[in-house]
């Protein structure tokens, strides 16, 4: 092929023009290897002798040269052709797998979406009697906490002992752990009347008294306890002494005892959860919808990576037990912080966790005598625990334990991670409230 190639090319046979060479001389073209090698080096070479030696140095050069490219194209053209092969072979395998696993993954959702569908329709009756405990932590817990003295505040609130005819049930709501789905479960399955901050809607704020009034189907007291200056309006217009409340949500503990008395106390629960899978959650919410909005745009954060967010420690610190300690402004909690919190909780809190929505709010039911009316409202109540969340904020970002941004939020939360771990033990020891199985 290279030397069809290479003669077609018009290279063999071409000669210099040289007027002193005889382009019809075949003699010493057939054999000038010869006669050079037979010549005395002394004589110098004819012309002819001395062109053709050169001459066929250049052709053999330039065939060898062209023979190279040759193989090196043939080489290479194998090498790919064959790797095309391999991977057609293998995009044709994948594509066999693929359509496989779509085609079971297809069928396991659709048995899944029809098991749902038959629950909704079906539902069972929750009974905490019936339920696992939740697993025993593996490690010692610390009790060094117990018996430490509480703030004179706390007087306010009962103790998770006592009973709870005579006191207003108060949820200390924790920021994205299920407060407005707590909030539509108490106004739309239960029906009672709750204290929180959508009660000064359409010019309520200005009322002196206080009464029930209704927004959106559901029942709100016209008082905001979400703020300082909206608790302490509460207090001067006697909100202990009345019987109208039957549940309050807000997230300023130590600001809300002043809602009750020793006389009306205020008996305290919370929903729970992990720091990390929270401050994650805060942090999509706060992007989508503050920091990205027009009226409260803020071109720093608006689309500032999560991750940068946190190296910057931008975000929240020991959020919890700060909170429960009222040390909002201080530069770092420390071990004596930690304990309260944990001895706060113990003696004043009914805890509930978001990985067990159900049984925690079988727990409050039957703390505070709660009771759905109708199968209506047995739905309503499941609808809202299980998938129709409000306030649901979907992100994508995968959190996993002991990567770099799990690393970076939990070391920023230390005691909120070991008072989570705290939470789940009393989570435990509580079920005991609510006879065997719970």
């Amino acid at each position: 092929l290279s030397n069809t190639l290479f003669n077609a090319g018009g290279w063999r046979g071409r000669r210099k023009k040289n007027d002193d060479l005889d382009e019809d001389s075949i003699e010493d073209d057939k054999d000038y290897f010869a006669t050079l090698m037979s010549t005395d080096f002394a004589t110098p070479p004819s012309p002819n002798q001395n062109y053709h030696w050169k001459k066929g140095y250049r052709r053999r050069k330039m065939q060898h040269t062209f023979y190279l490219f040759c193989v090196i194209g043939t080489i290479t053209f194998l090498i790919q052709e064959g790797g095309h092969s391999r991977h057609s072979k293998a995009k044709s395998k994948d594509e066999k797998q693929g359509m496989r696993g779509l085609e079971a993954y297809t069928e396991i959702k659709t048995a899944q979406n029809s098991e749902i569908q038959n629950q909704l329709a079906n539902p069972k009756p929750t009974s905490i009697q019936k339920r696992a405990p939740p697993h025993k932590p593996s490690f010692e817990v610390d009790r060094s906490h117990e018996g430490m003295p509480l703030p004179e505040i706390f007087g306010n609130f009962a103790s998770v002992a006592e009973d709870t005819d005579n006191s207003i049930p108060f949820l200390w709501h924790i920021p994205r752990t299920a407060g407005a789905t707590m909030n539509d479960i108490f106004g739309t399955c239960h029906h009672i009347r709750v204290a929180t901050n959508i009660g000064i809607t359409n010019g309520h704020n200005e009322d002196k008294e206080l009464k029930v009034i209704n927004v959106d189907g559901q029942k709100y007291i016209n008082v905001d306890v979400s703020t300082g200056a909206g608790i302490q309006r509460a207090v001067g217009m006697g909100f202990a002494s009345n019987d109208l409340t039957d549940v309050a949500i807000s997230s300023l503990l130590h600001e809300s005892a002043r809602l009750f008395s020793q006389t009306k106390k205020g008996s305290m629960f919370a929903v729970f959860r992990h720091p990390v899978d929270r401050m994650v959650s805060m942090f999509y919410f706060m992007q989508d919808n503050v920091w990205k909005m027009d009226a409260t745009y803020n071109k720093e954060l608006a689309d500032i990576p999560i991750e940068k967010f946190f190296l910057r420690q931008l975000g929240e610190n020991n959020w919890h037990v700060r909170f429960l300690t009222n040390q909002l402004t201080k530069p770092y909690v420390d071990e004596g912080d930690f304990k309260l919190a944990k001895e706060i909780l113990r003696q004043k809190c009914l805890v509930g966790l978001m990985i067990e929505k159900e049984e925690s709010m079988e727990r409050f039911n039957q703390r505070f005598g709660w009771k759905l009316k109708n199968e209506g409202d047995k739905e309503c109540q499941n609808r809202r625990l299980q998938w129709d969340w409000s306030l649901r904020n979907p992100h994508e970002v995968e959190v996993l334990e002991g990567n770099r941004l799990w690393n970076l939020i939990s070391g920023q939360n230390k005691y909120d991670m070991k008072l989570y771990e705290y939470v789940q033990v009393l989570f435990e020891e509580q079920s005991k409230m609510f006879g065997p199985g719970s």
